[in-house]
């Protein structure tokens, strides 16, 4: 039950959320650095667009940059939009867009400006524990080289400047237009808006922008739109806790307790604690990457499959074998989808380019994933050599000696085993356990597997510890026909 609500919270929190019709005009949030907890609420305000049909998305951007997978992600979301729903995407610079945002800012149908906005600086940079560091040697050039592809597809497929473009990106690239030196080499190009606006001769259109405006209404007015109701996407309570809970940080914390949840369940099964911790852990780990727009219904499916899997190989198949191998590549697969985003597909190619996002994504979420495992390793065999001795454990396990003169009776281990080879009668439906007469006694008993109905007549085959192994008698041949004898 807790699975469950929690997986359908995401709904139920975003039904306060205004809807957006065909008749309106959506508005987009980009108000901080470009990372995956800024993608959540883009997700969903391109998704909601999309299922409307809205008349245009708005970017409200202010950003001074962020990781290049995330911001490709976006371009991509930007592209299904103008290609799938056939919706024009802008963005109002109000008041920055420095690097990843002027690469944002690019891929849309047209850009406008705040005054005194500024966008370009996209130069890439390398992050390390110190902070940003340029990147140099052989290794700069391998960055910077897809970089330059990317600009210049976006500014062929949006009419900007390809040198405008490739300028904001690499300071060896100096921008000259006509007479005039935009860019000088050594230096990378920012533009204010005015400067993004203008017209610079030869060209005859502006150099970057449509124009100035001074919020959204001004903005609709330029793209014939004036007077359209604006719906802005704001985020919700649930997308905040969703942004704490799908940090790596907290997404590897939730990970390993499900895992150790789930070996502690193994070691001792039963529903006891392990699976309770390991049932809510992956509940959270669920609803976290659900409204993150992460969680798709087939991973969801595959984790599913994988702790059923699991499951029969602790209460049906104990030992561990094809299902216990089966689940955790099951489970693993579905931890690992659920923590990519859907990447949008169905959309033609950028000219020349191919995105690299998802790949870089798969690559972080494998890196993890080994990453927590390791850590459940270290954190089981801690957990067994440590727990044991602790305070709290001796509470939770009863460690006085139970003795026949108390009362207690143990597991007679002789008379199990003296079961083996006799016969009897199943009282009740074997699935693959229920209850049989052997000896005038009802015994607990269970198959290797197969269904024995009642009433069938069954051998003692084996026992393992306290569980009576049984299999059903082959049928007595048919009686032969007796001949009479010839005098």
């Amino acid at each position: 039950m807790l699975l469950v609500t929690l997986m359908t919270w995401p709904a139920f929190a975003q039904q306060d959320a205004p809807k957006a019709t065909a008749q309106d005009v959506v508005v987009i949030p980009l108000q901080d650095v470009i990372d995956r907890a800024l993608l959540h609420v883009l997700r969903r305000g391109f998704k909601e667009a999309e299922e409307a049909g809205v008349k245009a998305v708005v970017i409200d951007m202010k950003t001074p940059g962020g990781g290049l997978k995330e911001t490709e992600e976006i371009i991509q979301l930007i592209r299904s939009c103008r290609s799938k729903g056939g919706i024009p995407v802008y963005t109002f610079v109000n008041p920055s867009a420095i690097s990843a945002g002027a690469i944002t800012a690019m891929s849309c149908d047209g850009i406008f400006m705040s005054p005194g906005a500024t966008i370009g600086d996209a130069m890439p940079i390398m992050m390390t524990n110190e902070g940003p560091k340029e990147v140099t040697g052989g290794l700069r050039e391998k960055i910077f080289s897809p970089t330059r592809a990317l600009v210049r597809a976006l500014a062929q497929e949006n009419g900007y400047s390809e040198e405008m473009a490739v300028a904001m990106v690499d300071p060896d690239v100096e921008l000259v237009i006509g007479d005039e030196v935009l860019c000088k080499k050594g230096q990378l190009l920012t533009l204010t808006a005015e400067e993004a606006c203008r017209v610079y001769a030869p060209m005859e259109t502006p150099l970057l922008a449509r124009g100035i405006v001074n919020n959204i209404e001004e903005l609709l007015e330029l793209i014939d739109l004036g007077g359209t109701n604006v719906v802005r996407v704001e985020v919700t309570k649930s997308e905040r806790i969703a942004q704490f809970l799908t940090s790596p940080f907290i997404t590897s914390i939730v990970m390993m307790c499900i895992l150790l949840g789930l070996y502690a369940e193994m070691q001792s099964p039963g529903i006891g604690m392990g699976a309770g911790i390991a049932g809510v852990a992956l509940a959270i780990f669920l609803f976290g990457h659900s409204v993150a727009g992460l969680a798709g219904k087939w991973d969801m499916v595959l984790i599913v499959v994988g702790l059923a899997l699991l499951a029969a190989e602790v209460f049906v198949l104990p030992g561990f074998g094809i299902c216990g191998v089966l689940g955790l590549g099951t489970l693993f697969a579905g931890l690992v989808m659920t923590m990519m985003p859907h990447w949008p597909t169905g959309i033609d190619p950028l000219p020349n380019v191919e995105l690299q996002g998802l790949s870089d994504y798969f690559s972080e979420a494998i890196r993890q994933l080994a990453l927590v495992l390791v850590l459940t390793v270290i954190g089981g065999i801690f957990l067994s050599k440590v727990l044991p001795k602790s305070r709290f454990y001796k509470k939770l396990v009863l460690e006085a000696e139970q003795l026949p003169s108390q009362g207690y009776v143990g597991l007679d281990v002789v008379a199990q085993m003296a079961l083996v080879g006799k016969h009897g009668t199943t009282q009740s439906p074997l699935r693959p356990s229920g209850i049989a007469l052997i000896d005038g006694k009802r015994v607990d008993v269970v198959s290797e597997g197969e269904f024995i109905d009642r009433d069938t007549a069954i051998e003692v085959t084996h026992t393992e510890g306290a569980r009576i192994v049984v299999a059903p008698l082959p049928d007595p041949p048919a009686d032969e026909e007796s001949t009479p004898e010839k005098a």
